[in-house]
């Protein structure tokens, strides 16, 4: 029961996270890819086509979206060098 729990923790995350990345400026059309992946519980697609996206892109994010995507890269056991590349993008 307990991964059932974790699981709906990761998909609420994930989606917060493509709610954020579009206010922050990411594409209609990358968001909606991303969801796509969401919707067919392909949770590291969605995750990666966010973040390089925003990155490739240029997007500036904040320490808030910085630390969604640092614990969702925890929920998926991810290193640091994984997904790090993206705190150039920080800007307060």
């Amino acid at each position: 029961m307990l991964n059932l729990f974790k699981n709906k923790a990761v998909r609420r995350k994930l989606s917060s996270l493509i709610t954020a990345a579009k206010y922050l400026g990411l594409s209609d059309s990358d968001c909606k890819i991303a969801l796509a992946y969401l919707e067919v519980n392909e949770w590291g697609l969605c995750f990666d086509q966010i973040i390089t996206q925003i990155y490739e892109f240029d997007i500036a994010i904040d320490t808030e979206f910085y630390g969604l995507i640092a614990d969702i890269a925890n929920d998926f056991e991810l290193k640091d060098d994984d997904y790090s590349f993206i705190q150039s993008l920080i800007k307060d």
